[in-house]
């Protein structure tokens, strides 16, 4: 490991499979394993200094942002964020970055989530391909499916569409840093 670590930009997506323990796919033990093999990766991130992107929904988040705390690991995004508001706020006081899909358009709690959090440690993405419900029933994913998204940021943090399409472009280029 380690041969091409300049060209990287950064690690990931890695994390946690939730929705294979809620099918009770992954026992506990196996469970523990991937908390290792992650904790490689958070430890590979510190070591390189290279921004890390995560899958930890639900349970799962509180679990990763312990091992981010335990290597002192702050660059980091949780993809298709969701969460409870002990954990949003736990990952806001940390500096974290979210992204948002396309769910914001008609899932509240998304909407509530982007309502919460700070658009300066906000992304957003598609992570297509994915059937998307709401308006989106029955399209294949698509790029041009974030501007829905911005739409919406817009309406919920009260600013324009360029406004916040700007700032998204800031914060996803800061994370990666390009």
């Amino acid at each position: 490991m380690g041969s091409h670590q300049v060209e990287m930009i950064a690690i990931g997506e890695v994390g946690l499979p939730y929705y294979l323990r809620e099918d009770h796919k992954v026992s506990s033990s196996q469970y523990g394993k991937y908390i290792d093999h992650l904790e490689t990766f958070v430890e590979m991130a510190k070591k390189w200094d290279k921004p890390i992107v995560l899958h930890a929904v639900y349970d799962d988040a509180p679990v990763v942002c312990d091992l981010l705390e335990k290597h002192s690991v702050t660059n980091a995004h949780f993809h298709w964020f969701k969460g409870d508001e002990k954990t949003i706020s736990r990952m806001i006081e940390a500096g974290y970055f979210i992204s948002v899909t396309p769910e914001i358009v008609y899932k509240e709690k998304i909407q509530k989530l982007v309502q919460t959090y700070p658009l300066g440690k906000m992304m957003i993405e598609t992570d297509g391909p994915w059937p998307f419900d709401g308006p989106f029933l029955g399209k294949m994913t698509h790029p041009d499916m974030m501007k829905h998204s911005i739409y919406m940021i817009a309406k919920i943090k009260n600013l324009s569409e360029e406004e916040v399409s700007e700032r998204l472009l800031e914060n996803t280029k800061e994370f990666y840093g390009i």
